[in-house]
């Protein structure tokens, strides 16, 4: 149910930035650098846009993200770079949220509510228990892409009051499914990403040489894609960085049943008991928890 038809305390309405231009679109970037923003892409006609358009005139509050508006009809041009920038398939209503010039959270249609994108906003935000600095070095045999893009704010470690593990299913890249219940013994990284997320691809080689040293009867990781288009995106990414651990596609059920993926990437460490040990918010930081990995692996 959209957030509107419950009940709200009145404010005045958000003030939309009109986004029409290369240079409103270059502003809106520009912002993102300071604070996250949200690109909302809608079409002025639609019955579903008005819905969405209601729940984004929530964000009022100081610390929520400026909105900037884009009307499909009087800017496709923009909508269609905004797509292209962010490799995210167009949809109308859309919202993207960005931050330092990436996508970090983007919804559609019944997905766009007031409280989804100010719990996306604010779960970017370095301020629950410990930011440890995470950067994946770029290499010369490393894509142009992981090299060129710029770091990303720390990391945020989480590592109390969390829930177990939830026993799941997945369809794997494959072409088999992939069950966490058959890991139990194993420390796994269940790490939510999108191939249309900065910080998702450059922590990826990361990922790849850790399952490399690591990988084997006591330690997995595996990648949860939300990417919309399927494995169809999955597979040349996956080539590309030549990902050697399990890559699985989620609908967004499982990351509601993780408690709720509001920022790409998020890894939950689980350990051989199937409990989560940590949530990491970010880039994963490889040297920092190395040690709780090893520890993990250990017991």
């Amino acid at each position: 149910m959209f957030g509107f038809l419950k009940n709200k305390s009145p404010h005045a309405p958000a003030v939309f930035r009109p986004l029409g231009t290369s240079e409103e679109l270059e502003a809106a970037l520009l912002a993102s650098e300071e604070k996250p923003v949200l690109l909302f892409k809608h079409s002025a006609t639609c019955g579903v846009s008005f819905f969405a358009r209601r729940e984004v005139l929530q964000l009022t509050e100081e610390d929520d993200p400026p909105v900037f508006e884009v009307v499909v009809q009087q800017a496709r041009h923009i909508s269609n770079a905004i797509s292209e920038m962010f490799n995210i398939r167009h949809a109308s209503p859309q919202a993207i949220l960005v931050k330092g010039r990436e996508a970090v959270w983007n919804g559609s249609h019944g997905s766009i509510t007031d409280a989804a994108l100010r719990a996306a906003a604010k779960s970017i935000l370095p301020v629950l228990l410990m930011a440890l600095v995470s950067a994946c070095a770029p290499s010369a045999d490393r894509p142009a892409a992981q090299a060129e893009s710029p770091p990303s704010d720390p990391a945020v470690v989480v590592a109390e009051d969390l829930p177990a593990a939830p026993d799941f299913t997945l369809p794997a890249l494959s072409g088999d499914t992939y069950s966490l219940a058959d890991q139990r013994g194993k420390v796994v990284i269940v790490n939510f990403w999108a191939t249309w997320c900065g910080p998702c691809v450059r922590e990826t080689p990361g990922f790849v040489d850790l399952q490399n040293e690591l990988g084997g009867d006591s330690f997995e990781i595996v990648g949860v894609s939300l990417d919309q288009e399927g494995f169809e995106v999955i597979r040349p990414f996956a080539e590309r960085y030549e990902v050697s651990y399990p890559m699985l596609l989620d609908d967004g059920a499982l990351a509601d049943e993780f408690g709720g993926v509001y920022a790409m990437p998020s890894s939950f460490i689980i350990d051989k008991e199937g409990r989560v040990a940590h949530r990491v918010i970010g880039e994963f930081p490889f040297d920092d928890l190395r040690p709780e990995l090893e520890r993990l692996i250990a017991e």
